[in-house]
């Protein structure tokens, strides 16, 4: 087998790498002493085990430099503080695919760019709205609701064009909010005859709106200040983006979504509505 540092690292970490992730009882040590050392009775309460079973594993994790006594209490060593973190990170990044795996293996991912597929654990906490049999609006419905929650920022990038949503991105226009909008240049032209001079003229004239112009696109996604919603192209239903949107409302969802925005605005033209006409 051909070997590299990749490889020659995992040597050298294996034997903690195996004995830590093949226990849940010593994850489940690790965590509970994340902030406070521990007697034996008080720690076999927190993780739900006999004292025989926790003692053993404790000293499991002893013997790995994790964790170490001191006047009776299991404690983290620092060592052992570093491990339960980075464990965390690579816990919440695992998930985060799991949880959503077929949102992300049903649909088209390669407008996610690589360094934000590092940061997927942004997005853990996230819910996919999913059209239906019974509900073919659902998706609509509840993008509906989040755009009318918006108050100071509308950053949109949408390779689709809705006649709705047209209307929701001119009334936030005229209320003075934030809104930049990255569009493929076939949408544009839609938007432009669809939207008619009085549209055309609020894109181009408003000082709190930017338009921009892109070639082409695999992902629909708007953020605002507040919340994150992202359909991207269907494998199995041909130019579909709602049928399936993630949506989250948490501030590390938003950073990320901005993130995703600033990668698209660099690709992008700035553009005036009156050009595609």
């Amino acid at each position: 087998m051909a070997s590299s540092e990749f490889l020659e690292n995992y040597k050298l970490a294996e034997p903690t790498i195996r004995k830590l992730y093949d226990s849940t009882l010593r994850l489940a040590i690790l965590d509970a002493l994340k902030d406070n050392p521990m007697r034996l009775a008080d720690l076999r309460r927190v993780v739900n085990a006999n004292a025989p079973n926790t003692s053993s594993k404790a000293k499991d994790l002893e013997g790995m430099g994790l964790v170490e006594r001191a006047d009776g209490d299991f404690q983290l060593t620092p060592y052992g503080r570093a491990v339960r973190a980075r464990t965390k990170e690579a816990l919440e990044f695992y998930s985060t695919y799991e949880k959503f795996r077929k949102y992300w293996e049903g649909n088209v991912t390669t407008g996610i760019p690589d360094f934000l597929w590092f940061r997927l654990s942004d997005l853990n906490d996230a819910q996919v709205v999913e059209t239906s049999a019974k509900d073919v609006t659902k998706v609509h419905d509840s993008f509906v609701v989040l755009l009318n929650s918006i108050k100071e920022k509308f950053y949109g990038v949408s390779p689709i064009f809705h006649e709705e949503y047209l209307m929701a991105a001119n009334m936030l226009i005229k209320k003075g909010v934030d809104t930049q909008l990255i569009v493929t240049n076939d949408v544009l032209k839609v938007c432009a005859k669809k939207g008619g001079k009085k549209t055309i003229d609020l894109w181009d004239n408003s000082k709190n709106c930017k338009i921009f112009g892109i070639p082409d696109l695999t992902v629909a996604f708007t953020v605002t200040e507040n919340f994150l919603s992202m359909g991207l192209r269907s494998k199995h239903i041909p130019d579909s983006y709602m049928h399936a949107d993630l949506q989250s409302v948490n501030p590390c969802a938003v950073k990320w979504g901005l993130a995703l925005f600033d990668y698209y605005k660099k690709q992008a033209k700035p553009v005036k509505l009156s050009d595609y006409l």
